[in-house]
């Protein structure tokens, strides 16, 4: 699946609930996030529950909790996808038409791979990842008592 740049960012295609949108493919969250407005358009209401977790700069966020009926990226689909519904609103307008991020939970049980060089994001099995390693070359190296050459 290709990706495109948005800034330092990579967005991905995700569709949620039949509803096609950009997603910030994000590897430092923990839990796939929502647009408040996306979550609002496909009827994901809150369940009650919340979370609370910590940004890069040790600021405390509490997010409400919320079940997607469906998420689908590159292929893979899921039902009722646990998600946090996210206000937007005070984001920058680079971020305007983002409908959420995608965090590598939705990956738990299959490998992914971010190949920069070729902009696309691979969504692998057992079969592609040793193909993938097979086709590396082993790069060589040295080493002493004094480190790396």
């Amino acid at each position: 699946m290709s990706f495109d740049r948005l800034q330092h960012l990579i967005t991905v295609p995700v569709s949620v609930n039949g509803i096609e949108s950009r997603f910030v493919l994000d590897s430092g969250i923990g839990l796939t996030l929502l647009r408040s407005e996306l979550a609002e358009s496909i009827r994901v209401r809150p369940t009650g529950a919340s979370l609370t977790g910590r940004r890069m700069s040790g600021q405390s966020v509490t997010i409400p909790l919320g079940e997607a009926p469906t998420m689908a990226f590159a292929g893979s689909s899921f039902e009722q996808v646990e998600t946090g519904i996210l206000d937007m609103s005070s984001f920058p307008d680079e971020l305007a038409g983002i409908g959420g991020f995608l965090s590598l939970a939705f990956f738990a049980d299959r490998p992914l791979t971010v190949d920069y060089g070729r902009g696309v994001v691979i969504v692998e099995t057992r079969e592609t990842v040793a193909a993938r390693y097979a086709e590396v070359a082993p790069a060589p190296s040295t080493c002493s008592a004094t480190g790396p050459r």
